[in-house]
């Protein structure tokens, strides 16, 4: 098995060196908790497609732990893909700050974009694109070239896990130019409040797993079941870059 490579970053030295990024290609960046391991554990497809890009963030308390425990260092924090997407928002400006979004239903991508429009004034609104839920990639190919010229400078997609890290490299072609490719998971829901998302406590309390699994039961036992204990197996292909 492939090692794993998980960057560890300040939510801040993350967002300066995204807003900076000045090397003429977008850097990929996927958000990785313990499922997205687990299944790297399983799937080899998925695990390339991941070891390949360029950062892997620590999304989810367990590796946190095991990269305190590894480093012997505290201070490391958990970057969530919604805060982010926040934080990059709320520092865009009208002449650097072009957001696409690709994912979600069409009603919620207006949500969304109602949502930046009213809190995040000084981001502009490149597009957005909510692609067919069944079918392959076809969409990217078809969508490409209106890609292209949306002048992007920041590309946000949710599209649920695997789907959106095995797309993230072949969307990212489309946006030569942009300085971030990011798959965000549930972000989109959680700006427009489709799908609650955890208060600061309860993320404190490292209980955000349980508050997600009460809410979609069937949907994720098998995530914090059955791929914790892969997670277990793969945490000793993984290894920490400090920033």
């Amino acid at each position: 098995m492939r090692r794993i490579k998980i960057d560890l970053y300040s939510q801040n030295q993350l967002i300066d060196e995204i807003v900076t990024n000045m090397s003429g290609k977008p850097l990929l960046i996927h958000f990785i908790n313990t499922y997205s391991v687990g299944l790297m554990f399983r799937n080899t497809n998925y695990r390339n497609a991941l070891v390949d890009s360029s950062i892997l963030l620590a999304d989810g308390w367990p590796l946190i732990l095991l990269a305190k425990f590894r480093q012997r260092n505290k201070t490391f924090e958990q970057l969530r893909g919604v805060n982010v997407m926040r934080a990059i928002l709320a520092n865009s400006n009208f002449d650097k700050g072009n957001h696409y979004f690709i994912g979600s239903t069409e009603q919620n991508l207006i949500n969304l974009q109602n949502h930046v429009r009213a809190n995040y004034t000084q981001a502009n609104i490149a597009g957005a694109f909510s692609p067919p839920f069944t079918g392959g990639d076809e969409w990217i190919r078809q969508k490409c070239g209106d890609f292209k010229h949306s002048n992007s400078d920041f590309v946000w997609i949710s599209l649920g896990t695997p789907k959106q890290d095995m797309l993230l490299t072949q969307i990212a072609k489309c946006f030569p130019n942009a300085k971030s490719v990011l798959a965000v998971g549930a972000a989109f829901d959680f700006l427009t409040q489709s799908r609650r998302e955890a208060n600061r406590a309860i993320i404190a309390l490292k209980l955000e797993w349980l508050f997600r699994l009460l809410q979609e039961p069937r949907r994720l036992w098998k995530r914090y079941t059955i791929f914790g204990i892969y997670f277990l197996f793969a945490s000793r292909f993984i290894d920490f870059k400090n920033h």
